[in-house]
């Protein structure tokens, strides 16, 4: 990455308008100890000999630690030097930025430098756009806030995989989205915190009940049927059954005894008690 270059003029005269405005400023919305601003003026005074012995590393430390002292967004200024320097085009970005939105009473020259130093570094980045269903969602990037949705602005990461998480006010479950940053891309997000709600389901046209059919009395009776083969025969005339040929000989044999009986009467000796005469067989008077 081709970067601006920053000779060691530039670096003495922005550190001596960093550490003048530290100094001389009273009226700070911080309550600034005067121990923290001797610390950062040291830190910021050791800083800028470190950048201008190109090393950038260390002097980012000493104006981070700076930074954490006595928030002056003139330091922001010089961790984007020091940021631009160590090829960290994303991060120069968002100090030169606060420093921007935040020294609003810097001159104006110095002001537009920093806006020089971000269109310089910007086709070395992703913009990502962030929006969400959900207004004042919280934005985060590799854990980092980076704003809440809609972003006024795009963020800005480096080319590789980030990944964005937003966050709704209201609680429930995060939107994630993992996503790789390409030089000079510009991505746009939409998040969805709002559960979908299911449509309901289809219907037709209601058709009509057809009626059951209504019951008969026409219908015949079903008789069960013997199977075929099984047919009884016809019952015979009586007269041509065996028992009643039997009654009929009984008849007639005792007929006949009778007969002989009444036949053999004059001769009998057989004596028959009579309480009512005439008894059968008693002789004539």
């Amino acid at each position: 990455m081709s970067r601006l270059r920053f000779p060691s003029l530039v670096i003495a005269l922005w550190f001596a308008f960093v550490v003048g405005g530290l100094l001389g400023s009273s009226s700070r919305a911080l309550a600034d100890t005067s121990a923290d601003k001797k610390r950062a003026t040291a830190l910021l005074q050791e800083g800028a000999k470190l950048l201008d012995r190109k090393d950038f590393a260390a002097a980012l430390e000493r104006f981070t630690e700076a930074y954490g002292l006595v928030a002056s967004a003139k330091i922001q200024f010089n961790i984007g030097l020091a940021q631009e320097a160590l090829d960290h085009p994303a991060e120069a970005i968002r100090a030169y930025r606060i420093y921007i939105d935040e020294a609003t009473t810097d001159l104006a020259a110095r002001r537009t430098d920093a806006r020089v130093r971000i269109d310089a570094l910007r086709p070395h980045v992703t913009q990502v756009q962030v929006n969400a269903d959900v207004p004042g969602a919280t934005v985060l990037i590799d854990g980092v806030e980076a704003g809440h949705a809609p972003l006024p602005r795009p963020a800005v990461v480096n080319p590789g995989v980030h990944q964005v998480v937003v966050q709704s006010p209201t609680g429930g479950a995060p939107w994630t989205k993992a996503i790789r940053g390409e030089a000079g891309a510009r991505l746009e997000l939409q998040a969805t915190l709002i559960p979908a709600v299911a449509p309901p389901p289809l219907t037709g046209p209601t058709l009509p009940t057809k009626a059951p059919d209504p019951v008969t009395t026409d219908t015949p009776p079903l008789i069960a049927q013997p199977p075929a083969g099984d047919t009884p025969a016809e019952s015979p005339p009586v007269y041509k059954r065996a028992w009643f040929w039997g009654a009929v000989a009984a008849v007639v044999a005792a007929g006949v005894v009778g007969g002989m009986l009444a036949t053999r009467g004059g001769g009998s000796t057989t004596t028959f008690a009579c309480d009512f005469p005439p008894c059968p067989g008693a002789a004539k008077p």
